[in-house]
């Protein structure tokens, strides 16, 4: 294995195992070993477990952000964009279930991390398919976008608590507070493409 090579291989690798087993049930011996390193050398790459989870967590952050920029430039509508990102995400966290879970209830500081890291990026790519949507008149121009993506963040972060059952997992609640987030900003056009949208995906979001 190339040297240059090693640091992201062993993010990839771990990554893999954490999610198939949890962060905390994986060690550095184990990781070293499916590397076919010594924990010495991975010793020297990372300091210790918990920087090679940051930095785990971050790379695959960032590879999911440029995936949303990718899906942000398609000759798609706006909704259509919102949407694709927030189910994509959705399925992410259900699939990585077990990892996420882990990293929310045994790394509080990560987490705050993240979303100081991440935030606003998000913010700001959102805020972008608001315009688009707003000249293609799926969204209403005289309502603060700002306050409601900031109504969109309290309902999200509220849900990173550790504490205390959910009615939600954490992958329905990306889909279904984007739904009802791109709802309340919606014109009568936008509504009928959101709600063809959950009947395509099987998402009953009415009683």
């Amino acid at each position: 294995m190339e040297e240059k090579n090693l640091r992201q291989t062993a993010i990839e690798t771990a990554y893999e195992m954490f999610t198939e087993r949890g962060i905390k049930s994986v060690t550095m011996d184990e990781i070293s070993a499916a590397l076919s390193i010594s924990k010495r050398t991975l010793y020297e790459e990372f300091k210790s477990k918990n920087e090679l989870v940051e930095e785990t967590v971050f790379e695959k952050n960032i590879q999911f952000n440029e995936r949303n920029e990718e899906i942000c430039r398609a000759e798609i509508n706006a909704i259509e964009k919102i949407f694709l990102v927030a189910s994509i995400n959705g399925e992410r966290n259900k699939e990585n279930r077990i990892f996420f879970q882990d990293i929310i209830k045994n790394y509080p500081t990560l987490v705050d991390k993240l979303i100081t890291r991440f935030q606003q990026s998000n913010i700001d790519l959102l805020l972008k398919n608001i315009e688009q949507g707003c000249n293609e008149n799926l969204f209403y121009k005289d309502i603060n976008h700002k306050i409601a993506i900031e109504l969109l963040i309290v309902i999200r972060t509220s849900f990173q608590q550790k504490t205390g059952k959910r009615p939600l997992d954490f992958d329905e609640l990306h889909t279904f507070s984007m739904i009802f987030f791109l709802r309340s900003i919606s014109t009568q056009e936008g509504l009928d493409i959101i709600n063809n949208l959950c009947k395509t995906n099987n998402i009953n979001i009415f009683k």
